[in-house]
């Protein structure tokens, strides 16, 4: 198989078939979703002001 030039084996192309890729992609995608809305980022407290004079 040659695409663009480049010769690319059969195994590596033919490995995963489309129809198992896009579960787990959506699967991925839906754990960064939910691990992003669950973050909570708190302010961090700042440094005591110190008299300069």
């Amino acid at each position: 198989m040659v695409t663009s030039g480049i010769n690319i084996p059969t195994i590596l192309t033919d490995a995963i078939p489309v129809d198992a890729v896009i579960p787990i992609i959506i699967s991925l995608l839906l754990q960064y979703l939910m691990i992003s809305l669950n973050k909570t980022d708190f302010p961090v407290p700042a440094d005591p002001v110190k008299k300069t004079f």
